[in-house]
């Protein structure tokens, strides 16, 4: 957090509450920090202060501020997504049926420390043939087989930034007809969902285009028998295909989806568009 008036070091808390105190009406402390809670009652109680002030939770503030990343902020998250990048075009010359998915994942990781990135933002998503199904799949243990989808979902942190980049490629160097066409349904609904990331938009309306792309295509294809029928949309799409992205790969702050299309998109948010089928 920057543009705070003041900061002291812990170890001088006991000596700056009588100055900080006094007087004061609320008190924004982390409703978790017990001990420090503890100690400052035990102070407000000793100095005979009253009323009591107001115990209030500043997270909500924390994470509003998160929210929206300054110029050098996003630097962070360019770096860290570009380090992936090049992580994924490694992996991508390198698999091949008979490879292991943590060959694979080892390739990738090395390429992050090789740039500079100390450790991957989260675990390493390395899934072939049944495994590419499986949301948040860690084990990476599969040994890969001709005619197998590889899906990557990785992410190196930079400076404490994480990117977060899926990608799914042929184990064989080349899509089956129908593995091709379902690729470029989703690189499709991926395309259109980004047309709808700009300022105003609600941050909901790039996952309701993709679900239109997708709906429609998979109706196309024989997939889908009623492109009005709820269960056959959940069967297909599983989650929703953006979230924050920051010091946490899936970071702070209100999405306001209740509100249907979301809180209005603004300059300094960033977000991924991740459809998937």
């Amino acid at each position: 957090i920057f543009g705070a008036d003041e900061a002291f070091p812990i170890n001088q808390l006991s000596d700056l509450l009588p100055k900080y105190l006094k007087g004061t009406k609320t008190i924004y402390l982390n409703p978790r920090d017990k001990e420090l809670k503890e100690k400052i009652i035990s102070f407000l109680e000793e100095s005979n202060i009253d009323p009591m002030p107001e115990f209030k939770d500043p997270t909500p503030f924390i994470h509003e501020m998160r929210l929206f990343k300054d110029p050098f902020e996003i630097k962070q998250l360019q770096k860290a997504i570009d380090i992936t990048c090049e992580s994924h075009i490694e992996a991508y010359k390198a698999a091949k049926p008979g490879m292991y998915e943590y060959e694979i994942e080892a390739i990738i990781e090395y390429i992050y420390r090789k740039n500079g990135a100390k450790r991957p933002g989260f675990s390493s998503i390395v899934g072939s043939g049944p495994n590419s199904t499986i949301l948040h799949y860690e084990e990476n243990n599969r040994k890969m087989k001709e005619g197998d989808l590889l899906l990557m979902d990785i992410g190196a942190e930079w400076e404490r930034y994480t990117a977060d980049v899926t990608r799914t490629i042929p184990v064989s160097g080349k899509f089956t007809k129908e593995q091709r066409e379902i690729y470029e349904l989703v690189l499709e609904a991926q395309e259109e969902a980004i047309k709808e990331m700009i300022p105003g938009k609600g941050v909901q309306e790039a996952h309701n285009r993709a679900s239109e792309v997708i709906v429609n295509g998979l109706y196309k294809l024989g997939l889908m028998t009623d492109k009005n029928s709820e269960w056959q949309k959940k069967f297909y799409i599983l989650y929703n295909n953006s979230h924050w992205l920051g010091l946490d790969v899936h970071d702070v702050g209100k999405y306001g989806r209740e509100k249907g299309t979301g809180r209005p998109l603004k300059s300094g948010m960033v977000l991924t568009i991740e459809p998937g089928i």
